[in-house]
């Protein structure tokens, strides 16, 4: 039994206490039977949780509301599975920037004020490696700041994970903005900003670094809200990354869900639905990006050379510090060199799927249709 499911964290249970009622109410409170003890602990959990989250608005709104960012943000994006957590990891090291922290994510509304609390706990019962790919999970790496909108909002891609019988409506509407109202979008805009106020704030100013694939298929949003705003985008090849995104599936999503989850047919389909949404979107958008201010990448050369990546995009994003902490950098890298990726050996259909529904990303991001021999 892995962590993540002996701990039975959940992304919600540092939420809002009423964010989980209307996203049962939306989802009209079609829930797992098996899943009424998870309801229960969450409802609980976010009602103790009230009188905190009052406090922190209390003591600390007025400073977080004038909090200002300075700088836009740089943000790493691409599909899951690409590595886009090991490229956040590694520049993070460089202490110029702040980040979203796994408790900021999982506790946006009264993190500030419970900092010492849950940062006591937090060492306890935090993984040191996630189930699916065995990267290291720590209290001072990022996490995806999706997850706090999620704590706050109904307008979040990340809540089809745990209701996964809507995943149309989380994924294309809230996730990539396709069909959602302009009302719906101030609200989410809102709170976005908010929560980017929020670790703005406890990071003393500093610029941010976002790590967020689904940021990858909101480049238009995003541009409108940060002009500057520098984009590094790292690529896999599409056969690696859609059969790992499907083991990660299988994984991660029974830590979460609430409903039934589908089978192994339908997590496939769900996936490969993902990433043909999120690049078509991604190639239809990107262009809006200041070409001095978009950095691509392909995984296969960052694994080769993580030093030689990282001078290239310092370079090419005009971002200083490189030779300031390339001390940091090895030593990260150093910690990690005993990391080995998972192996996968499936069936030709399951290649012939990924092959014929993603012609257009194999293209568009320079990849052979070829069958990798390591794959079969």
């Amino acid at each position: 039994m892995n962590y993540f499911r002996k701990l039975k964290l959940h992304y919600l249970q540092g939420g809002n206490f009423f964010i989980i009622l209307r996203l049962l109410i939306d989802n009209k409170f079609v829930i797992n039977i098996k899943s009424i003890p998870t309801v229960i602990v969450l409802l609980l959990s976010n009602l103790i949780s009230i009188p905190f989250l009052i406090m922190q608005k209390l003591f600390f709104w007025k400073k977080i509301n004038n909090t200002k960012i300075e700088k836009d943000p740089i943000f790493i994006i691409g599909h899951w599975r690409s590595g886009t957590t090991f490229l956040a990891n590694l520049i993070t090291r460089d202490k110029q920037f702040g980040f979203f922290n796994i408790l900021q994510t999982y506790h946006p509304s009264t993190y500030i004020l419970l900092k010492p609390f849950l940062h006591f706990f937090g060492k306890k019962v935090i993984p040191k490696k996630r189930p699916m790919d065995n990267i290291k999970v720590a209290l001072d790496l990022p996490q995806e700041e999706d997850y706090a909108v999620a704590n706050r909002s109904l307008y979040s891609m990340v809540h089809f994970i745990a209701f996964p019988r809507n995943f149309d409506k989380y994924y294309y509407k809230f996730g990539l903005f396709m069909g959602i109202s302009k009302r719906q979008l101030r609200s989410w805009e809102k709170v976005y900003i908010s929560e980017l106020k929020k670790v703005t704030y406890s990071a003393n100013g500093k610029q941010l670094l976002i790590k967020t694939p689904i940021n990858t298929g909101r480049i238009g949003v995003l541009i409108k809200m940060f002009p500057n705003a520098k984009f590094i985008h790292i690529h896999r090849n599409p056969y690696e990354v859609c059969l790992s995104t499907q083991k990660l599936y299988g994984n991660f999503f029974p830590m979460y869900d609430l409903q039934y989850i589908g089978t192994d047919e339908e997590l496939e389909t769900t996936q490969l639905a993902v990433y043909e949404a999120l690049y078509k979107k991604y190639f239809d958008e990107k262009n809006l990006i200041p070409k001095d201010n978009l950095m691509e990448i392909k995984y296969e050369e960052f694994i080769r050379d993580p030093l030689i990546t990282i001078r290239q995009i310092y370079a090419r994003l005009n971002i200083e510090g490189y030779e300031n902490n390339l001390e940091n950098f090895m030593k990260y890298l150093n910690e990690e060199k005993t990391y080995k990726p998972n192996k996968y050996k499936v069936k030709k259909d399951k290649l012939e799927k990924i092959r014929d529904r993603l012609d257009f990303a194999f293209k568009g991001l320079g990849y052979s249709k070829n069958f990798p021999k390591d794959l079969m």
